[in-house]
């Protein structure tokens, strides 16, 4: 694991964060209420050898700092959305505690493009109930006393509020110093915007684009049906028992194993919607659309400048040169199975483009024929491209052939 630091909002942001990993997809995680990245220590090494994992250090707690006086959620937002551009980050899968789950929600909501999934770890219990007067009054009470006695508040509201009777000596003392150690002010202001925040919240997930996926502890139950009234696009609430309001500490084990069931179902999802598919019925016989398919002559004849070399068997190798239609085709792979006339598919990798030349990030192509009667139909699939944009140019390249394919075979039908 690797530590690093950034400057954000025009250098008024100095934010700190941990890393490893270097998969295609990302895991952003974003800690809660007076605590700090170190809370994902055991999910940055266990999801690292998958993903590219960064858990971050929210200004004002852990080792960040800015020069500001707003401490609302929706400037931790700003913070976390200029974090993704300036790192440039893609694929990105949100992964926020406590308090951050609203601020997840909000960074979801202002750049969709970028983020697969959104995913709160003990939070967003009580949408749609409406606080009574009581419930305010205490909070009222709660910050009034931070203010006098901030030390003893937030110790008491871990014994109270945050772990049952039975956690670990160790986990109480970790999370207890952490709170005492806190910036009084900040983390004063920060408890009175996220209330404030939270009044909001409902609204707020009628608008997220993605599916809300919850790991919740049963130390306070979950109020499954205001999120069934708000989360428009689904929800879905994992609960980890016998723990607290720091599952990721107090129960990692478990808590990585359901992780895990909800990110393989965000990219299961994700992966889908990569695969690039271009399909065209030609008035030919498959035997003909095959040898368009395979014979570096025909393939010449519509896509002039372009040549395909391959033995045409598994384990042989094939390649791709030329310029065509804007595309400049620099490409080589394996063939991995083929049958003449009915499928065909093999790896691809470009030198030309940003990937790693390795195996794991060579696209995976596929050619599938049927024939009925006077026509063939075909379908490509282009997998394992990494982000929307990839699938997006595969898609226009492979569409480009197919239709050059067809109307050059269908205009030398004899």
């Amino acid at each position: 694991m690797k530590k690093s630091s950034v400057k954000l909002r025009k250098d008024l942001v100095d934010l700190h964060y941990r890393y490893k990993g270097s998969g295609k997809i990302t895991l952003l995680f974003i800690h809660g209420w007076n605590i700090n990245s170190s809370y994902w220590d055991e999910q940055i090494d266990f999801f690292s050898e998958a993903y590219s994992v960064y858990a971050i250090d929210l200004p004002g707690f852990g080792k960040s700092k800015a020069e500001r006086s707003n401490w609302s959620m929706e400037e931790y937002a700003l913070d976390v959305k200029d974090f993704i551009k300036t790192l440039e980050l893609k694929n990105i899968i949100l992964i926020g505690h406590s308090m951050s789950g609203g601020i997840v929600v909000e960074v979801a909501l202002k750049s969709s493009d970028e983020i697969l999934g959104v995913i709160g770890v003990d939070n967003l219990k009580t949408i749609g109930r409406t606080s009574l007067l009581e419930e305010k009054l205490q909070i009222d009470n709660f910050i009034g006393n931070m203010h006098t006695n901030f030390k003893g508040t937030v110790g008491a509201y871990v014994d109270e509020r945050l772990l049952p009777p039975k956690s670990t000596d160790e986990i109480r003392k970790r999370v207890k110093k952490d709170f005492e150690d806190a910036d009084p002010n900040i983390s004063t202001e920060v408890y009175r915007n996220l209330v404030a925040f939270s009044e909001s919240l409902d609204e707020k997930l009628k608008m997220l684009p993605q599916k809300l996926h919850l790991i919740n502890s049963d130390m306070r139950p979950t109020l499954e049906k205001g999120l069934e009234e708000t989360c428009l696009n689904g929800y879905e609430v994992h609960t980890i028992r016998d723990t607290g309001h720091f599952p990721m500490i107090e129960k990692s084990a478990e808590f990585n194993g359901l992780l895990t069931e909800v990110l393989n179902s965000i990219v299961t999802n994700f992966e889908n919607k990569l695969m690039a598919r271009a399909t065209v019925r030609i008035e030919a016989p498959a035997s003909k659309v095959w040898k368009a398919l395979t014979d570096s002559a025909v393939i010449n004849q519509y896509m002039k400048g372009v040549d395909v070399e391959s033995e045409w068997e598994a384990g042989k190798s094939i390649k791709w040169n030329g310029i065509w239609n804007g595309y400049h085709y620099d490409e080589r792979g394996e063939i991995i199975s083929i049958l003449p006339g009915i499928m065909l598919s093999f790896t691809s990798y470009s030198p030309a483009s940003s990937k790693p030349d390795e195996k794991e990030f060579y696209n995976i192509i596929a050619y599938q024929l049927a024939e009925e009667a006077t026509h063939t139909s075909i379908l490509i699939v282009q997998d394992n491209n990494q982000d929307t944009s990839e699938r997006d140019k595969a898609q226009h390249k492979w569409d480009a052939m197919l239709k050059a394919m067809k109307k050059h075979l269908e205009s030398n039908s004899n």
